[in-house]
């Protein structure tokens, strides 16, 4: 099933949620989000089928994520980080071979130096491989301490919105900080446990920017002004931040539509009418 299939039966099986899924144009400022969706279900190849909207029904489904799932996670969300993630997606079956099944106890007993090689190995590591996967086991220890004080790491995610999540885990503050762990990966991180969340990466940023979109007046949008627009937008359009995000990525990234991406392809762009280089 499609993204946009899924999109389709949220809406059909969502009493409460009166807008219509025809592509009826919407001349606010959020009316690309249709219109993105128009281009998309004409060009469904090009959309990303969203790994994070899967995990998110499962979980409205009654999905409970164990310790392993949640290392997985955290280890999928730290493989992201400047890397693209065509070239995670298409390793996936070696690096859950690499991890032991993602076996939390098997991952603690083994050195750190060996996932470090084997990343490298299979060509999906990037400048800060060595950085991030030097502190694993750290990281897991913490994992290991929420399901103590809270019973299971489920119960932590859900004890909060999940803003307040995002900041326990990467702010300098918490005594939950994770090491080398911001608020993108963290947000990565919950989005792949079932999390509704979307993603400050560098397309979605871009995007948003007073160079594209025009919804910020700064070319460089921090964290902070990225989720107020995400939250004004989800709120307007009434979709899911996963639903947003992966329409503006898949828009973007390579493998993908490519369409906005570090130097636009203009030209292929259906949305113009509302970006600054009209």
């Amino acid at each position: 099933m499609t993204l946009l299939d899924k999109i389709k039966k949220h809406y059909k099986h969502n009493p409460n949620n009166t807008r219509s899924i025809n592509y009826v144009e919407n001349h606010n400022k959020y009316g690309f989000v249709y219109e993105l969706e128009k281009f998309f279900n004409e060009n469904n190849e090009l959309l990303y089928p969203s790994v994070a909207l899967d995990e998110l029904n499962l979980r409205k489904n009654g999905k409970e994520y164990s310790l392993n799932d949640h290392c997985k996670a955290l280890i999928l969300s730290k493989l992201s980080n400047r890397q693209k993630w065509q070239r995670i997606e298409h390793n996936l079956d070696n690096i859950q071979k690499i991890f032991f099944n993602y076996d939390y106890k098997k991952i603690l007993e083994t050195d750190e130096e060996y996932f470090i090689k084997e990343i490298k190995y299979i060509k999906c590591g990037s400048q800060v491989t060595a950085r991030d996967f030097s502190n694993l086991h750290q990281n897991i220890e913490i994992l290991i301490k929420i399901a103590k004080i809270y019973g299971t790491v489920d119960a932590f995610l859900l004890s909060a919105p999940p803003s307040h999540i995002v900041n326990a885990l990467s702010s300098t503050k918490s005594d939950l900080k994770m090491k080398t762990i911001g608020p993108a990966l963290a947000w990565e991180y919950l989005r792949n446990v079932g999390i509704d969340g979307a993603k400050p990466d560098v397309h979605l940023k871009r995007i948003l920017s007073s160079d594209r979109l025009h919804l910020s007046n700064n070319k460089e949008i921090s964290d902070d002004e990225f989720f107020d627009i995400m939250t004004d937008m989800h709120k307007s359009t009434g979709k899911l931040y996963i639903e947003l995000d992966n329409l503006l990525w898949s828009y973007c990234a390579d493998g993908q539509a490519e369409v906005c991406t570090a130097e636009p392809n203009c030209h292929r762009c259906v949305i113009r009418k509302y970006c600054s280089k009209a």
